[in-house]
C-alpha cells in the first residue's frame, strides 16, 4: 500500500490517503505528524522516541533519502514500499496433432443472376430557413434623479408599548384569605432568620436541631398530637447561653403585617426548656443592630415545654414592619423555642366591596282628623233621630 500512498505524503490529501494505507496496514496511531524519515511512513515502537512519550506515534512524512532500503531502529515502516510484482500467465503452445484433411471440392453452382439496378433515391428536401430572431424589446426608460439629501433627519417617532403589567408578588400568600401562618406557607423560610447565639446539637434527628433556621413551628405535632414529625422530635431553637436578654429575630424583605404569634417548647435533649415570657419588637428597618425599635406586648407561654401543644396570642393591634424579635425575660431550664407568625404582606389591600344602598326613606305617618265641630254634631244628632223616626212609622 506504501508505494501508493509515498507521493502523496506531503500533498493536502496525504493525512486521508495516510490514514487509509495505516488501518489497512497496521491499525490506528496514537498522533499523526509529518516528520520525514528516510525509513518512512513509520510508527514509532522503541522508548528512544522523544524520550519515550512518542511510542506509537506515526511518521508519515518522507524527504530526500526515502527509499525502501532505508532502515531506521526506532520506527518500524508501516507496509511494504515496493510495488508486487504481478506475474502474467504465458500461454501455452498449442499441442501437435495432424493437419485435418483437405475439404472435397463442391460442385460449382450456377451464379446467380445479377440484380438489375435500382433506381437513384430521391434527394432530401432542403432545410426550412430558421425563424427570424424575436425583436428587441425597448430601452427601459432611466430612473428619475434621486431627491437631494435634506439638511436635517426626519423626526422618529418609537413605536408604542403598553406598560407591562406589575410583577405578582413573590410571596405564595392570597391576599383576600386574610392573615396566613407564614411559616407554613413558605413566605417565612431559615434563611430569613438570625438570633443573639445557637446551640447547635450534633444529635441529628434524635432529639432535633437547635438553631435560628429551624425555628418553624411543628403544626403536625399540635394537629396530631403526638409531640413529633414523622416519628422525630421536632427542630427549634436554642439559644447558645441559658440567659435572659437572647433573641431570635425574623427579617423579611418587605413590609409585613403580623396579626398572631404562636409559640412552642422544646423536648427533649440537653436544651430542653421554652421561654415563659418574652417581648415581641418589629419596625420596617433591616439587619440585627439596632434593636426593633417598637414594642407590640410583652406575652407569656404557658405550655412550656410540650411540643404537642402551642400558645397563641392575638395582638391587640397588628404589628407592621420587616423585622419581628422575640427577646427572652424569663425561661425554664433553658431559652429554647419554636414559633408561628400569622400575617400578610402590607401590599396586600383589603377587597373593595360596593358600595351600600341608601337607607330607605320612612313612609309619612298620616296624621289624626280633627274633631267635628260643634255644628256637626247637631246635624249628625238630627239625622240620628230622624231615621229612627222613619224607621218606626
Amino acid at each position: 500500500m506504501c508505494f501508493r500512498v509515498a507521493p502523496l505524503l506531503n500533498t493536502g490529501s496525504g493525512a486521508e490517503a495516510f490514514a487509509e494505507a495505516m488501518a489497512e496496514a497496521a491499525g490506528a496511531c496514537t498522533a499523526v505528524y509529518a516528520w520525514g524519515y528516510a525509513s518512512g511512513p513509520g510508527v514509532c515502537t522503541a522508548p528512544t522516541c522523544c524520550g519515550g512519550s512518542c511510542v506509537g506515534v506515526c511518521a508519515r512524512g518522507v524527504n530526500a533519502d526515502t527509499s525502501c532500503a532505508a532502515e531506521n531502529g526506532a520506527y518500524e515502516r508501516l507496509c511494504a514500499c515496493d510495488r508486487p510484482a504481478v506475474s502474467s500467465p504465458s500461454p501455452s503452445p498449442p499441442s501437435p496433432s495432424s493437419p485435418p484433411p483437405s475439404p472435397s471440392p463442391l460442385p460449382s453452382s450456377p451464379s446467380p443472376p445479377s440484380p438489375s439496378p435500382l433506381p437513384p433515391s430521391p434527394s432530401p428536401p432542403s432545410p426550412l430557413p430558421p425563424p427570424p430572431p424575436p425583436p428587441s424589446p425597448p430601452p427601459l426608460a432611466p430612473p428619475p434623479p434621486s431627491s437631494p439629501p435634506l439638511p436635517w433627519s426626519p423626526l422618529t417617532v418609537p413605536p408604542f408599548e403598553a406598560p407591562s403589567p406589575p410583577s405578582p408578588p413573590s410571596h405564595p400568600l392570597v391576599c383576600t384569605r386574610g392573615a396566613q401562618p407564614l411559616w407554613e406557607t413558605g413566605t417565612l423560610s431559615g434563611a430569613m432568620m438570625s438570633a443573639s447565639s445557637e446551640a447547635y446539637n450534633d444529635e441529628g434527628h434524635v432529639n432535633g436541631n437547635c438553631a435560628a433556621r429551624t425555628s418553624g413551628l411543628c403544626h403536625q405535632c399540635v394537629d396530631e398530637g403526638t409531640g413529633r414529625l414523622d416519628g422525630f422530635w421536632p427542630d427549634t431553637w436554642c439559644a447558645g447561653r441559658p440567659q435572659a436578654g437572647e433573641w431570635l429575630q425574623a427579617t423579611f424583605t418587605e413590609q409585613m403585617v403580623i396579626t398572631q404569634i404562636e409559640t412552642q417548647g422544646r423536648y427533649p435533649g440537653d436544651q430542653w426548656g421554652a421561654v415563659e415570657s418574652y417581648e415581641f419588637t418589629f419596625d420596617g428597618s433591616e439587619g440585627a443592630m439596632p434593636p426593633p425599635a417598637n414594642t407590640a406586648g410583652v406575652f407569656s407561654h404557658s405550655t412550656w415545654t410540650s411540643s404537642s401543644q402551642k400558645t397563641t396570642r392575638v395582638l391587640a393591634a397588628p404589628a407592621i414592619g420587616r423585622r419581628f424579635r422575640f427577646v427572652v425575660n424569663s425561661y425554664g431550664h433553658w431559652p429554647s423555642m419554636a414559633f408561628e407568625l400569622h400575617g400578610l404582606p402590607a401590599s396586600c389591600t383589603p377587597p373593595t366591596l360596593p358600595p351600600s344602598p341608601p337607607p330607605a326613606q320612612p313612609l309619612p305617618t298620616p296624621s289624626p282628623s280633627p274633631p267635628p265641630l260643634p255644628n256637626q254634631r247637631v246635624l249628625i244628632r238630627f239625622v240620628a233621630v230622624l231615621h229612627r223616626a222613619v224607621n218606626s212609622a
